[in-house]
């Protein structure tokens, strides 16, 4: 009879401890209601920045594209006739043609020449990055600094 007793007083005691241990069913409830409700909200503020970075990135490779072409039409003496238009651009010269696709960046329908010095014919654009109409200045874009441009007028 006293082992049974010792028995049920041991087995009283593993049961409060277990519940001690344990976290309750409702407790587990609220804490993945809690972080789905922190997910939902920031998985989108992340997924737009995440765009957003990809559509920089982008206009930084078309950016140092055009540098390219610029270069390469001063050291080799060649012109370049660009053709932007909408998710794409061509850059042709006599040695071929090359067409760009562009996944985030929206071009406008315009085409321009860079001429055997380097120099782009047109002055501005204006492009689409990440749902923003930004204005372009060629000649920030590719580098030039305004002051050497314009001395010869001063």
């Amino acid at each position: 009879m006293r082992l049974s007793r010792i028995a049920a007083h041991d087995n009283r005691h593993a049961c409060a401890d277990s519940r001690l241990r344990g976290f309750s069913l409702i407790e587990l409830m609220i804490v993945i209601v809690l972080m789905s409700l922190l997910a939902a909200i920031v998985a989108p503020l992340t997924f737009r920045q995440l765009d957003r970075a990809k559509a920089k990135t982008e206009y930084l490779v078309f950016r140092n594209t055009l540098k390219s072409l610029s270069a390469k039409a001063f050291t080799q003496g060649l012109s370049y006739e660009i053709k932007m238009a909408g998710n794409s651009y061509t850059a042709r010269s006599v040695l071929g043609q090359r067409v760009y696709q562009l996944e985030y960046l929206t071009l406008p329908n315009k085409s321009f020449s860079i001429n055997r010095n380097g120099y782009p014919s047109i002055h501005a654009f204006t492009l689409d990055l990440a749902g923003i109409d930004r204005k372009i200045s060629m000649l920030d874009m590719l580098g030039v600094k305004q002051e050497l441009v314009y001395e010869k007028d001063k």
